[in-house]
């Protein structure tokens, strides 16, 4: 184990804001098992005590990147991602899977990048396996799914074996770590659009000057009174990354020419009720979750800039839906990935 590592915390500890080549040092340490888990719990514990810095956060995730497997679907410059930080607890369903699918059956790849739930109901794997897509499949397997159903779902595990390391420490840690911050920056797939919720405002702008300093484009949105997706009880502050320009707004329901639906209507107590409300969008049933589906999948399509403006994306999006591509792109990733 690494016997310099008290000099180097309290260097890293000392410093106002994060050095952050000694805080990449520390991190590639720990990523490489040369720090004893005191040491590890001890680095972990200063990062989540700090507000998340952009630089920090686009330092870290590019070394975990860096160590990953690469998803083979480079034919794919244009795909996109949705994610969330998550730390939400709002207990809605899958909304960021059920925004993918519908991105697909718009015709945009999707590389979808998840893995299962560390403080909800239902992570993105958990719902997906609940739809019936074998999760953990190799990564050849989810380039055909790409190709041919524009969306595939890469299962962190495969791609980023390293990070089970630390599962057992950040369960014993019991708050969110840095891994929390920086995983939704991280994709074996290198998308360069993102479709990004974050689970309080302040955190809108760090992200936006991450993805600057990552060379990504999208948007990144926060509900006014927290939330890490769009929902359409409350106004969602965003910023888009376009260009390398960053612009903020807000959004509310009205902004999607959809009616108010409050969010305790579309929570889901596990991956099973989750799936349930993600197959009855698909199928185009009217209602709370549909349209938060909608107004979610207009924001994806404004990230990737598949539409010019966010009720051009709603109308996009809902004409997938009723023409059943939506569903159809979830029938081919459960063929394919099932063989």
């Amino acid at each position: 184990m690494d016997s310099s590592f008290p000099t180097q915390f309290q260097t890293l500890f000392d410093s106002h804001p994060l050095n952050i080549e000694k805080t990449v040092s520390l991190f590639k340490d720990l990523l490489e098992g040369k720090l004893s888990e005191i040491h590890q719990a001890a680095l972990l514990t200063l990062l989540a005590d700090r507000e998340p810095d952009s630089s920090v956060l686009a330092s870290l995730a590019r070394v975990v990147a860096a160590r990953g497997e690469v998803f083979p679907g480079q034919e794919a410059p244009g795909a996109i991602d949705t994610c969330g930080t998550g730390g939400d607890y709002s207990g809605t369903f899958n909304i960021s899977s059920a925004t993918a699918l519908v991105l697909a059956g718009c015709g945009v790849k999707v590389i979808k990048h998840g893995n299962r739930s560390a403080s909800g109901n239902s992570g993105s794997a958990d719902v997906f396996q609940a739809l019936g897509v074998k999760i953990d499949c190799t990564p050849e397997i989810s380039a055909t799914a790409l190709r041919e159903g524009n969306i595939c779902f890469c299962f962190a595990p495969i791609y980023y074996p390293f990070l089970g390391n630390f599962a057992g420490l950040r369960k014993k840690l019991g708050f969110r770590t840095v891994f929390n911050f920086i995983g939704p920056l991280v994709n074996p797939g290198h998308v360069r659009f993102q479709l990004l919720g974050v689970s309080h405002p302040r955190y809108l702008e760090v992200y936006a000057q991450a993805f600057q300093t990552l060379n990504k484009e999208g948007i990144i949105v926060s509900g006014e009174t927290g939330g890490d997706e769009i929902l359409l009880d409350r106004k969602t502050g965003y910023c888009s990354i376009k260009g390398g320009v960053i612009e903020k707004g807000m959004w509310d329901c009205a902004s999607f020419g959809l009616e108010r639906r409050p969010s305790h209507l579309i929570q889901a107590k596990d991956p099973l009720e989750s799936a349930a409300l993600i197959q009855e969008v698909m199928q185009g049933k009217a209602g709370p979750a549909l349209d938060t589906v909608l107004a979610n999948s207009a924001a994806g399509l404004l990230a990737c800039g598949w539409v010019s403006n966010i009720l051009a994306g709603v109308v996009m999006a809902r004409n997938a839906i009723q023409a059943g591509k939506a569903a159809q792109a979830l029938e081919t990733l459960v063929k394919i990935t099932k063989g």
